[in-house]
């Protein structure tokens, strides 16, 4: 779907506790990207499993949810919703 921004939300296969936030035009390239290691952030606790993913119109709604996502309230919503 283009013109789209994700918010997606990813969980490490070997270590279950381990969550990942990010923003991105394309989410499944970036899981991609995530999963072969090319992402420093994630590269250790790959591989990756898509949990979900939310779509705005506006960047900048996508970005605001995005860091939203990473503060304490954020992390118990997600916790509960996604």
């Amino acid at each position: 779907m283009s013109g789209f921004h994700y918010v997606y939300v990813l969980d490490s296969i070997p270590r279950p506790t381990r969550r990942h936030i990010g923003v991105a035009e394309e989410f499944s390239a970036r899981l991609t990207q995530h999963n072969l290691g090319a992402v420093p952030e994630t590269a250790r606790d790959r591989p990756w499993k898509l949990r979900a993913v939310v779509a705005f119109r506006e960047a900048a709604r996508a970005e605001a949810f995005g860091k939203y996502l990473k503060t304490s309230a954020g992390r118990a919503f997600a916790r509960r919703w996604l």
